[in-house]
């Protein structure tokens, strides 16, 4: 699933672990295209989340306020606490210990990634993420008396089907990845996962942060946890499905059609325990700049991508995602001082909360 794992992600991802930003897949906002995007697998899932906005605004600052801390202190709001409503009633054997959720008012993501054997990505969409028309590779099929479709390749499996409130789930299930060793009994696995879907709350996501500063127009779209670290992600898009479709082909010949949604420019604040994913772009790599609230700081080379280090024991993130175009340049992208400057501004806003 991670269309994530390109260069503007690939140095950020692993210091704010986000989405649906952890599991941005196909439908993400990054590198997208609108046919025959091949879609790297990389460990996760090949088509499984969706990023949407909500409508809950966190002190929009006119652009011309001065810095948190460089006038008098700006007042902290805590990140409204996110309910999880996607349970699943029956899992199979040997998927990793803990997985990852993303839980917003209108993303709902669980993701058991791929450690050595199966894993498992499921999400809820909104009742227009698609119709209920087969794709082509795909077949139809029934959940729970609903209308579904289903495709199943040498080592995962998908299924889609409408769920009794009318919006869409989306369920994959796998074992390696593609190109490794055919696997039996997919389609029978992810079919008896999918009866056992339904929106009940399971858990409630907290962050353990307040925050001082964001862009104006920005609005909390979906909460996040995995491993130990947690984030929250804002996005000044809609979330409205726009016309567009995003129609593509997954790297093992899986044709994709879903709709693409309003997304607009995204800021994700993680933390993460100690020094964070030991597989991230080691600090050495990045930029140094002036301490922040008194800790080393660090810039990504694409300059979107802001990490704090030593920071209440662990690693605070910031990261700016701009929503691809349908055709994307080949040039990379460059670091904006206006991006550093914002991302400067939420990093010295954040205030432990514990």
């Amino acid at each position: 699933m991670n269309d994530r794992l390109t260069d503007a992600f690939a140095e950020g991802e692993r210091h704010t672990p986000d989405p649906v930003e952890v599991l941005a897949g196909v439908h993400a906002g990054i590198r997208r295209r609108r046919r025959h995007r091949r879609y790297a697998a990389s460990g996760a899932a090949g088509i499984a989340v969706l990023a949407l906005t909500a409508g809950i605004a966190l002190l929009p600052t006119d652009p011309g306020d001065s810095l948190p801390g460089s006038g008098p202190p700006a007042v902290a709001q805590e990140v409204p606490p996110q309910e999880c409503r996607l349970y699943l009633d029956w899992l199979p054997e040997g998927l990793a210990e803990q997985p990852a959720r993303t839980c917003g008012p209108q993303t709902q993501i669980v993701f058991y990634s791929l450690v050595d054997g199966p894993y498992l990505s499921a999400s809820i969409h909104p009742p227009r993420w698609r119709d209920r028309s087969v794709s082509p590779g795909w077949t139809a099929t029934e959940v729970n008396g609903g209308f579904g479709q289903i495709a199943t390749l040498p080592t995962r499996s998908f299924v889609q089907f409408v769920l009794p409130s009318g919006r869409w789930a989306e369920l994959e299930y796998g074992h390696g990845r593609p190109g490794d060793t055919a696997q039996s009994g997919l389609d029978d696995t992810v079919l008896r996962i999918a009866r056992g879907v339904s929106e009940q709350t399971t858990e409630t996501l907290r962050t353990p942060f307040a925050l001082s500063y964001l862009p104006a127009g920005q609005h909390l779209a979906h909460m996040w946890t995995r491993n130990g670290a947690t984030g929250v992600s804002y996005q000044d898009g809609s979330g409205e499905i726009t016309g567009d479709r995003i129609e593509g082909t997954t790297e093992d010949g899986l044709h994709i059609d879903r709709a693409r949604t309003d997304d607009g420019t995204s800021y994700g604040i993680g933390w993460a325990p100690g020094a964070g994913d030991p597989h991230a772009v080691p600090l050495t790599e990045m930029t140094r700049l002036p301490d922040i609230q008194g800790r080393p700081a660090h810039l990504t080379r694409h300059g979107d991508t802001l990490v704090i280090d030593d920071f209440h024991g662990g690693r605070l993130s910031v990261q700016m995602v701009r929503q691809a175009p349908l055709v994307v340049s080949a040039e990379p992208p460059r670091p904006d001082p206006a991006v550093i400057r914002e991302l400067t501004r939420i990093a010295e806003g954040v205030r432990w909360a514990g």
